[in-house]
Order: C-alpha cells, then sequence, then structure tokens
C-alpha cells in the first residue's frame, strides 16, 4: 500500500509538471530543495551531472541549485551530518564515519568495481618497479587508497613497507603529483588516464579490467534525513536513475556534460571517458553486496566486530523504484 501511495503520489506531481501551460498557470508543484554534492571531478558521477544539467531534477520536484563539488570525504560528510548537505557522493569513508557514531547510510549505488588505472613513468612495467618508490593516492582511506592498496598486496607487495603511499587530494592532483615527481606512479580515473597517456606516462594496470568488486563511489544521507525527508530522497532517486538512462541512450549529453565539470574538452578524452563508465552503471542503482562487502574487508574495525556489510545500505528508494517498473519509462 505505501508503494502505491508513494508512486501515484509521483506520478501525480510528473503529469502536473509536465502540463501544457502548468509552468504559466503557476500549477507546477513545488520543488523540494535538496542540496547535492559529488566527491571527485570523475565521469563516475556523470548521471548525476547530466540530470542537473538537462532539468531531470526539477523534472522530478527538486530544487537542487547549483550541483557542490566537495573534494575530501571527511568534508563532505560533516556537511552530510550537519545538514549543510543532505546528499553525497562518496566511497568507503562513510564506513569510518559510520562506525564513528554518525548515522550516514548509503542509498544508492553509482558503479560496484573499480574504475581506475596506475599510471606512472615510462620505465615502469610491473608491480615489481615499484619497490622502494612512492605512488599518489588521493585521500588516506579513499578509494583510490584502497585499489592501490588492494593491488599492491595480490601482487605480493606490502604497502607502506615495499611501497610508500602519498595523499594529494583529488584525481587532478594525483596526475600533478607524478608530472612533479612527487610519485612515480599514481591511481586515475577517466578522463585523467588519457590524459595521463598524453603526457608520456605508461598504464601500469587497469584495474576496471579486473573487475574487482568495490565501493568506487555511492550515493550517501543521514538516517535522520530519511525520515525527515523520504519525498526529497525518493525523487533524488529517480532522477539520479533517469540520468543514468540519459547517459545510456545519449553519449552526446553525457560528454557535453563531462567537458563541462572536468574543464576538458579534447574530444578524444571525453570518448575515453564515457567508454570507460557507459557501461559500469546499472540500469537500477542498486548497491550489491559484493562490493559492500569488500569495503568492509578493508576496514579492520568493522570486520572485527563482524559487521552486517547491508548495515551500511538502506535500499528502500531503489527497492520502490525497481518494484515500481517506472525505470522502463526513462529508456524511449
Amino acid at each position: 500500500m505505501q508503494l502505491i501511495k508513494a508512486v501515484v503520489s509521483y506520478l501525480f506531481f510528473i503529469a502536473l509538471a509536465v502540463a501544457p501551460g502548468a509552468s504559466q498557470s503557476g500549477e507546477t508543484a513545488k520543488l523540494l530543495p535538496l542540496s547535492v554534492a559529488y566527491g571527485a571531478v570523475s565521469g563516475i558521477y556523470v548521471p548525476v551531472w547530466v540530470a542537473q544539467d538537462e532539468g531531470l531534477f526539477k523534472k522530478h520536484g527538486l530544487d537542487v541549485g547549483e550541483l557542490q563539488y566537495v573534494r575530501t570525504s571527511p568534508t563532505l560528510a560533516q556537511g552530510l551530518v550537519a545538514g549543510s548537505l543532505h546528499v553525497g557522493g562518496m566511497g568507503v569513508a562513510l564506513l569510518d564515519a559510520r562506525l564513528a557514531g554518525s548515522d550516514l547510510i548509503f542509498i544508492a549505488g553509482v558503479g560496484g568495481k573499480f574504475v581506475f588505472s596506475l599510471y606512472g613513468r615510462p620505465d615502469l612495467s610491473s608491480a615489481r618497479d615499484l619497490v622502494g618508490k612512492t605512488v599518489a593516492a588521493s585521500q588516506k582511506g579513499a578509494t583510490t587508497d584502497h585499489a592501490v592498496r588492494m593491488w599492491l598486496k595480490a601482487n605480493g607487495l606490502v604497502p607502506g613497507k615495499d611501497v610508500q603511499i602519498i595523499f594529494v587530494g583529488g584525481v587532478p592532483e594525483i596526475m600533478a603529483a607524478v608530472k612533479q615527481n612527487l610519485a612515480v606512479a599514481g591511481v586515475v580515473s577517466p578522463p585523467t588516464t588519457l590524459l595521463a597517456k598524453k603526457a608520456g606516462l605508461k598504464e601500469i594496470a587497469n584495474l576496471a579490467e579486473q573487475n574487482i568488486p568495490f565501493i568506487q563511489s555511492a550515493w550517501a544521507t543521514t538516517e535522520t534525513l530519511i525520515k525527515r525527508n523520504p519525498e526529497g530522497l525518493r525523487r533524488f532517486v529517480y532522477a539520479f536513475t533517469e540520468g543514468i538512462a540519459l547517459v545510456k541512450q545519449n553519449p552526446d549529453i553525457a560528454m557535453k556534460a563531462i567537458a563541462k565539470y572536468t574543464k576538458e574538452h579534447d574530444q578524444e578524452v571525453l570518448r575515453e571517458a564515457y567508454a570507460a563508465f557507459v557501461d559500469t552503471f546499472p540500469r537500477i542503482p542498486k548497491m550489491t553486496e559484493a562490493e559492500l562487502r569488500a569495503a568492509v574487508e578493508t576496514n579492520e574495525r568493522a570486520k572485527g566486530n563482524n559487521m552486517n556489510p547491508l548495515s551500511f545500505y538502506d535500499s528502500r528508494f531503489v527497492d520502490e523504484l525497481e518494484r515500481s517498473g517506472l525505470v522502463n519509462s526513462f529508456y524511449k
């Protein structure tokens, strides 16, 4: 009954919003304010960029204002807990924040595997070539950090002992650190991968090809906000899901958004970024137990307390959307 009520309310809003002359007559339903932040200048966020630029948030009854870029996960987490942000794109840093007592929780997925490559100096070819050297990641405990640590361990190396890791801020800063010889290699995501190639760096490892389940990014909010504003969060999940559909169906719109938010206009770079991520986005943004479990395995406290991976994820809005069948209407 609750599902039917929610879907009927949603359909009523959409019908009212797109009714001929509605915007002129003042008949449109009131837009709900919702502050949204993304956590990296990476193609992983293209569906939310498209949802913003193509008016999908307004279509679904939201006023998100300007999307905010918050580079560090701790700052983003603080904003969510304080209520200055309502929804944020972040990775496994949520586990630490939740274990520290916050009520942060994931509500939708973005991509359930690493979409990173390790690029470095041309003379480097393998993990063994990195012994005694330094690689760059974004932040301690961030997805880039976990990606390089997991890859090093899989190749028999001990992070911090055999290979040092420095933290420089974000993906563009990782690229800069390698170019400035602060590190011999770094973990980058598209479109920075092609920029690295054009700068003469060499791909040492493509983590995307290894299909390692992990939370590269997901959408987080607080349990407090779920109680206070479930309708706003429901509409966000619906709009984001339609953004995924538009990305999959219209490469030109997707690449236009990538160009705007990454400030990169080289068509070859944009095509690479699009190709790298388009198949990563699920039709319905469900998080998998595999990616959640992998995240728990990298967190000593969560692992030590035998935390249930699903305890970090509230699937109600995605489950509701899936049961409603509305996703089919997003594909033309």
